[in-house]
């Protein structure tokens, strides 16, 4: 039986998860969200890394240890993650107002 590629959504069990955060977006209570999320993934015994550029991101998502991607930014953050990590669980957290935009529908922009 063939097994899945480690890291894939489907075997997204490891203990790490890496935060991609733009550091020029969001600020306040946004800030304060990242700070909740980072300290709420703690409590859950994982591992959390926090990056502010993609220079020394891969060797952690090839690490093995891969839970899943957090985008804590606007739409560059989540381009810049979800382009080169197709098969990787990335999760969102909108730091400004680039996420609102995805999956919104033409009539949705009407109301």
């Amino acid at each position: 039986m063939n097994e899945p590629p480690k890291n894939t959504p489907s075997s997204a069990t490891g203990d790490l998860v890496v935060i991609q955060r733009n550091p020029t977006s969001g600020a306040g209570n946004r800030r304060q969200a990242l700070l909740e999320l980072v300290r709420e993934l703690r409590h859950r015994q994982l591992c959390v890394r926090m990056f502010s550029s993609c220079d020394h991101l891969d060797e952690f998502i090839n690490s093995g240890r891969l839970r899943c991607i957090v985008a804590a930014g606007g739409d560059g953050t989540i381009a810049s993650l979800f382009n080169p990590h197709p098969n990787r669980v990335i999760g969102l957290l909108p730091m400004d107002n680039g996420y609102r935009e995805f999956g919104r529908t033409s009539s949705e922009y009407a109301m």
